[in-house]
């Protein structure tokens, strides 16, 4: 992803350089070029981008686990409530007298009288 366009982004400049400056690496340069100090200051800017991309997929990670452990904790509470919840319909429902003791839905309802 993010790392993969970094480096890219890092070959693509190289090359840009190497255009501009006639060449790198021991190819013919303009005058006055520094072939050692551009190639530091790339070093250079290539680690910063290489740490902070690390820095934000460690980040990224964090969430991830962080996020992954609440949907758990959630999905078993939904479960427990929701068992909860039926054995408290069927609960009301036999006081009200639409379900026989066996849990078996009655016809007629007897708060509506039919």
């Amino acid at each position: 992803g993010e790392l993969a366009r970094a480096k890219l982004e890092i070959d693509r400049l190289r090359q840009a350089l190497a255009g501009e400056f006639g060449g790198v690496n021991g190819g013919p340069l303009a005058k006055g070029v520094d072939v050692k100090g551009v190639t530091a200051t790339i070093r250079e800017i290539s680690g910063q981008q290489a740490v902070e991309l690390e820095r934000k997929l460690a980040a990224s990670e964090a969430g991830r686990v962080m996020a992954e452990e609440q949907l758990a904790s959630l999905q078993q509470y939904l479960t427990k409530a929701n068992v909860q919840y039926q054995k408290e319909i069927m609960r009301l429902r036999a006081i009200v007298g639409q379900v026989d003791p066996s849990g078996a839905l009655l016809r007629s309802n007897p708060i509506r009288g039919k």
